[in-house]
């Protein structure tokens, strides 16, 4: 049976495996808020556009002074749509910096949409995530931490809502109740499954979820 704990990430551990990571530009899903490790980043690049973030743990590329806690994903604008064939690079600024940033977003009336454009490429910045500062893992019986992720949710004749959570480089997989999760990244998901799934407006930690149980 798997418990859950709280791990310090703060852009120093990889979001998957949650080994240390080494200096340099490393790579992540653009729509994931967590770095990878090199071994890590191979594994699910088959199935996801990459990002080579480079500035991570380091001062904002800025101002030169706070944390760059902000990821952009950067696209060169002449590239096009192939851009996206390729790992995009994107740059890291902190909060500060990046709200004035948006506050100068170019105002695109032919497409009604407003525009963010790196100051340091002067790429079009197709997305933006704040680093999170810890991550919510799963504690096996022999005490090894290991990140997981969501396979499947399903609520018991008790009306108890369980996420099914498998563990990676591994086909191991576990059900453990939604409450165990503690809050965080797997909860938030999980409870999204769950109202999708079950419709209403979603669990309470396992509580209201629906008439429909396995």
């Amino acid at each position: 049976m798997a418990t859950s704990v709280t791990v310090q990430v703060a852009n120093e551990r990889c979001g998957r495996c949650l080994e240390v990571l080494t200096p340099g530009p490393k790579r992540r899903s653009i729509t994931s808020h967590f770095l990878y490790c090199d071994p890590c980043a191979d594994l699910v690049s088959y199935r996801n556009v990459m990002v080579h973030q480079h500035g991570w743990g380091e001062a904002c590329s800025t101002c030169h002074d706070t944390a760059a806690t902000v990821y952009f994903a950067c696209k060169d604008v002449e590239a096009g749509f192939a851009g996206l064939m390729e790992p995009l690079h994107g740059h890291s600024f902190c909060v500060d910096c990046t709200n004035i940033l948006d506050d100068r977003r170019y105002e695109d009336e032919l497409n009604d949409r407003n525009l963010l454009f790196c100051p340091l490429c002067k790429g079009l910045v197709l997305c933006v995530r704040e680093a999170v500062p810890e991550i919510v893992v799963l504690v096996d019986d022999d005490m090894e931490q290991k990140p997981a992720e969501i396979v499947d949710v399903r609520v018991t004749e008790n009306i108890q809502a369980q996420v099914q959570v498998q563990f990676p480089n591994t086909l191991e997989t576990d059900w453990v109740s939604l409450h165990e999760l503690q809050g965080g990244r797997l909860a938030t998901q999980a409870l999204l499954l769950i109202q999708a799934k079950y419709g209403g407006g979603g669990p309470n930690n396992g509580e209201n979820v629906g008439r429909q149980v396995e």
